[in-house]
């Protein structure tokens, strides 16, 4: 009888686990569909303003290129 328990009980953890994992995975894809609006709305933002401010958006590119090889050179 013992063996007959502990059989359930696995059975009933392995269930819960298979449970557990589902409901990550969903969030998972919740999370990922969110990220992918996120994203998505992000680059059409950043896509407007370069086109309404292109001399302002390469200045910036430029700026932070300096600034990202300034410190990068130093190491």
């Amino acid at each position: 009888m013992t063996t007959t328990k502990q059989s359930r009980g696995n059975g009933q953890a392995a269930n819960h686990d298979n449970d557990a994992m589902r409901e990550y995975a969903e969030l998972a894809q919740e999370r990922y569909a969110q990220a992918q609006e996120s994203l998505a709305e992000f680059d059409k933002t950043a896509r407007r303003f370069i086109h309404e401010h292109p001399i302002a958006s390469l200045a910036g590119a430029l700026a932070a290129g300096y600034f990202v090889g300034r410190i990068a050179s130093k190491r």
